[in-house]
């Protein structure tokens, strides 16, 4: 998260354990509200004080 820009100055509210499942990644770009099957990976939701929403995934790859 050093690197994003968009959340500097911004205040952490909260971290939490999530699934996240890519929809481009499991290439369901033209499904993607109905995917047949996937892998969702654990990750990270940062929640920021402002509602601005990040989640972290790519720590595993």
């Amino acid at each position: 998260m050093l690197s994003m820009e968009e959340v500097y100055g911004k205040t952490i509210k909260d971290i939490s354990l999530c699934y996240y499942f890519d929809p481009i990644e499991q290439d369901y770009l033209k499904e993607y509200k109905n995917p047949k099957k996937g892998k969702a990976n654990p990750a990270w939701r940062v929640l920021f004080d402002d509602g601005y929403k990040v989640i972290i995934d790519n720590y595993n790859r």
